[in-house]
């Protein structure tokens, strides 16, 4: 039982350091609206394409290091769901200090800078709903 263990967990870190699940955000460039929720509750709908843009770039730009923690992929209070017309594209949940995402047959997590949570919240146009 022991070895299972420390297999598991030299598999998890082996993971994690190898970059994780790819999460093929370049989907997002298609999109067309996005909806912002909290708590699953609708907020805003994104239809600028120019937010929608950066929307993708912020995405693509931490596309990398995205994994299943052993304990479980935490729930953001604040999601987007992203669409090309009524095609789900993806969505990218917002956390206190992470990021969530559905990718590689699983919902994934991984961590997030201050300063890039706060630059995704501002390009979504929406308070902290952690404040």
């Amino acid at each position: 039982m022991r070895r299972l263990l420390l297999l598991s967990s030299l598999i998890l870190v082996a993971c994690d350091r190898l970059g994780g699940c790819p999460m093929q955000f370049e989907r997002f460039n298609g999109a067309d609206h996005a909806v912002a929720r909290i708590e699953g509750k609708p907020l805003i709908e994104i239809s600028s394409p120019e937010r929608l843009r950066d929307i993708a770039a912020f995405a693509q730009k931490h596309s990398s290091w995205w994994h299943v923690p052993w304990y479980g992929t935490p729930v953001a209070r604040l999601d987007l769901e992203i669409y090309a017309g009524g095609k789900f594209l993806g969505d990218l949940g917002i956390g206190t200090s992470f990021l969530t995402a559905q990718g590689c047959d699983d919902f994934q997590s991984r961590g997030v800078g201050a300063a890039d949570r706060e630059a995704l919240i501002a390009l979504i146009g929406v308070g902290d709903p952690y404040r």
